[in-house]
């Protein structure tokens, strides 16, 4: 199942009881639980106590498995679905999540569980369940054939059609990067005011006014541990208005596909795969062996950094720089 699907089901005023989002792309993540969320606000009265928010780390389980089960107050009015979503379930301890699978196979018919993680073992049990009982949902960037999908997506979130030209040269310039590209047609679409069209010129200009530029320069300063280059880049950035979890997107994409291609490489697999497998063009992979190769014990430290900044900085507990950059450029080369 995909986001497509989800949204066709949504919109049929049809849900399921249960819903695993798996995968890091953050573009398709939040354009789903913005539309679950708009969804059960249409369907329920005005009641705080229909939406629930949890987090993996450190989750109260017992309280989390009540709420999951409890049964519609002895005063609501009409029949309401109580929508819970936790985020960042592969932090919730392998034990909690394995209690969960007596829930997954009968779950509450008056509520609409989403859990977002990044990864999963679909050969997990507590897995098969949930799936065979709700929808699993992939989300990551596009494959190459599916990109031409997300064009009349974005074109109508923008509410700008895209002449010709401008799609391809957006990819291009975005890196092939959704939650990027989406964010910057958005911006686009502001700069051409009232057109109904974003030319390849509108696209072209962007993007040598340093847009797109300077922040695949910040990442690719960061994977190469360039330290003074990307700390006035990012400096820059920041001064330009770019937010900390934009980079940090960017960031966990550069860091989990160097880490694909150093798995990869340690599995011997064929080196005319390497490109299919991290979805990325074949030119790019040099700058992908490049920057793994700057990174003394591989890429996984740096990837666990920026999932603890991740956490610190949607809690307002921290920043790319203080909890990520800091940190990362500390460490001797």
């Amino acid at each position: 199942m995909n986001a497509g699907d989800v949204f066709h089901e949504l919109d049929a005023g049809k849900f399921r009881p249960l819903y695993l989002i798996v995968g890091d792309e953050p573009f398709q993540t939040n354009e789903i639980l913005a539309r679950f969320k708009q969804f059960f606000s249409k369907q329920n009265s005005a009641d705080d106590f229909l939406v629930e928010s949890w987090d993996g780390e450190g989750i109260a389980f017992d309280d989390f498995r009540n709420s999951l089960e409890e049964l519609p107050g002895l005063f609501s009015q009409g029949p309401s679905t109580r929508y819970i979503v936790c985020h960042r379930f592969e932090k919730v301890a392998p034990s909690y999540q394995e209690k969960l699978e007596a829930y997954f196979s009968n779950p509450n018919p008056d509520v609409c569980l989403v859990l977002c993680a990044t990864k999963a073992d679909k050969r997990k049990a507590w897995v098969k369940t949930l799936e065979s009982h709700g929808a699993l949902l992939a989300v990551e960037e596009p494959k190459f054939r599916d990109w031409a999908k997300w064009k009349p997506y974005l074109e109508k979130k923008v509410g700008k059609r895209l002449g010709p030209g401008a799609w391809e040269r957006a990819l291009e310039e975005g890196g092939h990067t959704l939650s990027l590209i989406a964010s910057d047609l958005s911006r686009l679409a502001t700069f051409v005011g009232e057109r109904s069209e974003i030319l390849e010129a509108d696209v072209k200009a962007f993007s040598q006014s340093g847009g797109w530029t300077d922040l695949f320069a910040f990442i690719e300063d960061v994977a190469q541990r360039k330290k003074a280059p990307a700390l006035l880049r990012y400096h820059a950035l920041v001064r330009a208005g770019e937010a900390d979890l934009k980079l940090l997107s960017l960031l966990v994409r550069q860091f989990r596909l160097m880490d694909k291609l150093q798995r990869l490489m340690a599995a011997k697999a064929p080196e005319n795969t390497w490109a299919s497998e991290l979805g990325v063009p074949p030119f790019a992979l040099s700058k992908f062996r490049t920057a793994l190769s700057r990174q003394p014990h591989g890429a996984e430290p740096g990837l666990k950094l920026i999932s603890e900044t991740d956490y610190l900085v949607k809690t307002g507990r921290g920043s790319l720089f203080h909890s990520f950059l800091v940190p990362y450029f500390s460490e001797p080369a």
